[in-house]
């Protein structure tokens, strides 16, 4: 038996959708309600790091260690910034040093759908969002003209969207606040950004994983985060 393990209230619409779309018998499960295992059945966890008594013979798919260092949005930023800082937006983590150049943007060290994102034109900007705050990174403001999630399984590119913002003069272009992705045809991939996705895939150690990556007015493509979970609204 082939599961899709889910926490309560992440995925559902999309795992829906995978199990309803597939031509394999799935079952998706939550975290809370799970079934018992036997050995050859295999386990995708979706975004999900909670303990799963399994028999030696089962095989799971997303392990826990790499969905927490993909969930660490500032953990992960400073594992891409020191193995492939090309790739990245210059990052901080230490709101004092003297390096950081303005404007800039504040993130806790774990967020989710656009939220509780500070942009910071100057230094009392930035120690006024620090107090908002616990755990964070601070990264250089680039503006944007194009942002994509490229969505890699097993190592191979599933699947392309362009992410359609309710305003595009927002710096946060999420879903959840009023956006949309738009499915790309394979014949109209871009190949830089792909290649741009998967180095940060491969950094990660996830079997599936959603990379958002932003172009900038020069064609510079940049790593923003990595989803265990990634969400996709376009048929």
């Amino acid at each position: 038996m082939f599961y899709i393990l889910r926490r309560r209230g992440l995925g559902l619409s999309s795992t829906k959708a995978i199990k309803e779309l597939s031509q394999h018998d799935i079952t998706v499960v939550r975290n809370d309600a799970l079934p018992t295992f036997k050995d050859n059945d295999v386990i995708l966890r979706w975004g999900c790091t909670s303990i799963a008594p399994t028999p030696p013979l089962t095989i799971t798919l997303n392990k826990s260690a790499a969905i927490s260092i993909a969930n660490s949005k500032s953990f992960f930023r400073n594992v891409l910034q020191e193995n492939a800082p090309e790739i990245v937006p210059k990052t901080w983590f230490n709101y004092l040093s003297a390096s950081i150049t303005y404007p800039c943007i504040l993130r806790p060290g774990t967020h989710a759908q656009g939220k509780h994102l500070y942009y910071c034109k100057n230094y009392v900007d930035l120690t006024n969002a620090i107090t908002k705050v616990n755990h964070y990174y601070i990264s250089k403001y680039i503006p944007k003209v194009a942002e994509y999630r490229v969505c890699f399984i097993q190592g191979l590119v599933a699947w392309v969207a362009n992410k359609i913002p309710k305003d595009p003069q927002a710096i946060a272009w999420n879903v959840a606040q009023g956006g949309k992705f738009e499915n790309v045809s394979w014949k109209k991939w871009p190949i830089d950004v792909i290649e741009t996705a998967y180095k940060a895939y491969k950094l990660s150690g996830l079997y599936l994983g959603g990379v958002d990556v932003m172009v900038d007015k020069d064609g510079r493509s940049y790593v923003l985060e990595i989803n265990s979970a990634p969400s996709h609204t376009s048929p």
